[in-house]
């Protein structure tokens, strides 16, 4: 009994992770990135690539000093990082650094479960103050 009691509640935690990925991206979609979003009136409709988005903002951040050690993950400033995160951008991880171009990235594949289950985990530890804990370990 204890094993189909187990089986349940990481069913139930499957369901609750998609749950939470699924509102956080109709929260952003909805609220943040709306029709009268500041960000649109920045970077215009679909004028700024994600590269030269990311760019600007890793720019900004280097000229703000947010790229100290306490606010880097994987050598992109923590406030990118989470950025990305809320917009559905995921970063390549396992990028090797070989000069000034930016990491592959992948945009979060809204209609899997398990994309969104693995999302709710990386949105749960952001929450948690964990997504600071990434290490910048990436080679030259």
């Amino acid at each position: 009994k204890t094993h189909a009691e187990l089986e349940e509640v990481e069913n139930d935690l499957m369901v609750a992770k998609v749950a939470l990925a699924k509102n956080w991206v109709k929260v952003v979609k909805e609220d943040v990135l709306g029709a009268d979003s500041p960000l649109l009136e920045v970077v215009g409709n679909d004028s700024m690539s994600v590269n030269d988005l990311s760019s600007f903002i890793l720019s900004l951040c280097a000229l703000s000093a947010e790229l100290s050690s306490g606010n880097v993950v994987m050598d992109r400033c923590l406030a990118l990082e989470r950025a990305s995160l809320d917009v559905g951008i995921l970063w390549d991880d396992d990028y090797v650094d070989e000069g000034d171009t930016l990491p592959s990235f992948e945009y979060l594949d809204s209609e899997s479960d398990s994309a969104l289950v693995d999302y709710a985990g990386m949105l749960i530890k952001r929450l948690d103050g964990k997504d600071a804990s990434r290490s910048s370990s990436r080679k030259k």
